[in-house]
């Protein structure tokens, strides 16, 4: 690749921006184009870099812009054509979390830029923060019985969320972040099985129209290292307590805190310490997966910490939930 990679971007809104704030200031990144079902926020984006054209089709944007790159911000059941279509013209892709709503669509997407030779890198940023590194490290030989995973808050404004067939569902949409980092953690889980419950959220009382997700969910998980987890997911809480978010690990001989995004707390014999954020978790991300497409070269591509054909696994682990929900049956997973 040349000194500037082109970039381009399909879905211009919250995420996309969270990506743009930091891209926007690399000097080896060119923007050429952005494409949004709603135009007026591709200008918007545009404008604010100060380059790149706004597209009314992102099919016409790959063909006449040329990125190198694409970033793929879009709603999880909008994945499928977007991601072919661009590995067809040998474009490498950054693809936000969830990958898909639909396992088949995302191991096709999968099998087509092993084909090709095209890095996808997905976003779970997560992985990329010192806290986790700091996690990683504390549980390492440690036995670990018991795992406590919590995301419970209230429901996101975008009209996709609230409908399983357009999100997924809280699980895939949201909490696959802590689904992703139990793997990245302790290792893949064997069997899983989901309760849920409806109920407290009046669609009709709470502006969500259509909404159609559960509102609440256990899910007991066995790790193939013998580790069983319950992860609890909720999406009802208005007030009050707020939103609470975290994995507590129980090991034989300490406890292992993490605390979404803001500290880990590591508690042994010796007493209590805290370990706080001293990184950008999504400069790193972005920037591992920039490195990798311009060198390469085998040590910049392991730096990204969730390629593509990893987080299909985890997405068969967050919508193996959906599937125990619906049967009313555990889920066995060969990951």
């Amino acid at each position: 690749m040349g000194e500037k990679l082109k970039a381009a971007v399909v879905g211009c809104g919250g995420i996309s921006n969270w990506h743009f704030g930091r891209v926007k200031a690399y000097e080896d990144i060119e923007y050429v184009g952005f494409y949004d079902i709603i135009k007026e926020r591709a200008e918007k984006m545009a404008a604010a870099k100060g380059e790149g054209k706004a597209f009314d089709c992102y099919i016409s944007m790959l063909d006449d812009a040329k990125p190198d790159i694409l970033y793929v911000c879009v709603p999880p059941d909008q994945h499928g054509k977007i991601e072919l279509e661009a590995i067809k013209r040998g474009i490498h892709m950054m693809i936000d979390k969830p990958i898909s709503t639909d396992v088949a669509v995302s191991e096709k997407i999968c099998d087509m830029a092993t084909q090709y030779n095209i890095i996808i890198s997905v976003g779970f940023q997560d992985r990329y923060q010192n806290l986790i590194d700091s996690a990683r490290e504390l549980l390492q030989g440690r036995e670990i019985g018991l795992i406590n995973a919590v995301w419970v808050g209230g429901i996101p404004g975008v009209y996709w969320w609230r409908r399983r067939t357009t999100s997924g569902g809280q699980v895939v949409e949201q909490h696959i972040h802590h689904f992703d980092l139990l793997r990245y953690l302790v290792g893949e889980p064997v069997s899983l099985y989901t309760a849920a419950g409806k109920g407290i959220v009046k669609p009709n009382t709470v502006n969500q129209p259509g909404y159609d997700v559960e509102d609440y969910s256990a899910t007991a998980v066995t790790f193939k290292n013998g580790c069983v987890a319950n992860i609890f997911t909720g999406d009802y809480m208005v007030e009050g307590g707020g939103m609470k978010g975290g994995i507590t690990f129980y090991a034989k001989d300490a406890t292992v805190d993490y605390i979404l995004r803001n500290k880990v707390v590591f508690t042994d014999k010796n007493g209590t310490k805290e370990i706080l954020p001293d990184v950008d978790s999504g400069e790193l991300l972005d920037r591992a997966f920039i490195d990798a497409v311009k060198s390469g070269k085998p040590e910049d591509l392991q730096k990204i910490r969730s390629p593509y054909f990893d987080a299909i696994k985890t997405l068969k682990f967050a919508v193996a939930t959906n599937t125990s929900i619906d049967t009313g049956n555990a889920v066995y997973l060969n990951l």
